[in-house]
């Protein structure tokens, strides 16, 4: 299988240093939580063989997600390397593919994979939840009622079982991961592209890290970042380090361009290092780095203690049921 980039390559430079100008890729500093710092080659780093993948029904892989992905990658690469600089303009079209972007680099991330297999997880343990509370002892009665067809319940519930069995297969999170991550990208760029965008900008002590989930958010409370809220909550803050000396901030008024204290840069350091998966990056070695990864890394993670949904699921499973019966809303 491909070994695919789970972070592009071309972002990953952007934080690594030619150790000479012919050099084809540059040098940066990888961390994780249970090993010392080392230092990897951007080109080589955050490849996992067969990660965009899809699985066949004739036991096969397609691969083609991994080039369509390449093309919209490629295409922001510009709007990328031109972003940080104060000179330049975001003009609409500009502001687009930065947001596509964005939502391309959250949805292809490693933290929202590990969300796609707890979204399916949770669907399957609502579907077996259903079998204690007579849901599909209604449904079979109303079933049989229209269609003139008689269903007991023990057949809709064998359906439901079969489905939440499936829906937790090793092929089928890796299919449901794929089929939703450009929907996933489109979702997160409606929700960012209409608001105020601010590039902050490192003090000359300090540097921008990023992860294999490099954009997090977050909610300011009293001067504190609150990690792990959806994109669409009033106030939120969205960042994503573009480079070491620059973060894009989405979310914030005022100036496009603003200096941030050392602090400011490590406060946003430590939500990326507490989105990581499995690495952090950076373009030195950074003992203060390697502390918090230790304490914290990782920590935030999808439906235990960030974008936690707040709707009824059950109510909404079983619409989905009734629809897919042909019954009516109850």
């Amino acid at each position: 299988m491909v070994g695919s980039h789970i972070v592009p390559r071309f972002y990953l430079e952007q934080f690594a240093v030619k150790k000479k100008k012919s050099a084809k890729s540059g040098h940066l500093w990888v961390y994780a939580k249970d090993s010392p710092p080392r230092q990897g080659i951007a080109r080589s780093e955050g490849v996992e063989n067969g990660y965009f993948a899809f699985p066949l029904p004739s036991g096969g892989v397609d691969e083609s997600t991994e080039n369509a992905l390449a093309v919209l990658e490629d295409r922001a690469n510009d709007v990328l390397v031109m972003a940080p600089s104060q000179c330049f303009v975001w003009s609409l079209r500009h502001k687009r593919t930065m947001a596509e972007y964005i939502g391309l680099m959250f949805a292809r991330s490693r933290g929202r994979r590990e969300a796609s297999e707890w979204v399916h997880g949770k669907v399957s343990e609502l579907m077996r939840r259903l079998q204690k509370d007579g849901f599909f002892g209604e449904i079979a009665a109303e079933y049989s009622r229209k269609h003139s067809q008689i269903i007991e319940a023990d057949e809709v519930m064998k359906i439901v079982d079969n489905l939440a069995n499936s829906n937790t297969n090793v092929d089928n999170l890796r299919k449901g991961f794929l089929e939703d991550l450009m929907s996933n990208a489109q979702l997160v760029t409606d929700q960012i592209v209409q608001k105020d965008w601010q590039v902050w900008c490192a003090a000359d002590s300090c540097d921008f890290v990023t992860s294999d989930t490099p954009v997090v958010t977050a909610l300011p409370i009293n001067e504190e970042l609150a990690p792990g809220v959806g994109f669409n909550v009033a106030a939120v803050l969205t960042f994503f380090p573009l480079n070491p000396r620059t973060c894009l901030v989405v979310g914030k008024t005022g100036a496009e361009h603003v200096c941030v204290p050392a602090e400011k840069v490590g406060k946003i350091n430590d939500l990326v290092i507490r989105f990581m998966r499995k690495h952090v990056y950076s373009r030195t070695r950074d003992s203060r780095i390697e502390q918090r990864i230790k304490q914290f890394g990782g920590e935030v993670q999808f439906g235990k203690n960030a974008f936690i949904p707040r709707a009824d699921h059950i109510a909404i499973l079983k619409g989905i049921i009734r629809r897919n019966l042909g019954l009516e809303p109850a």
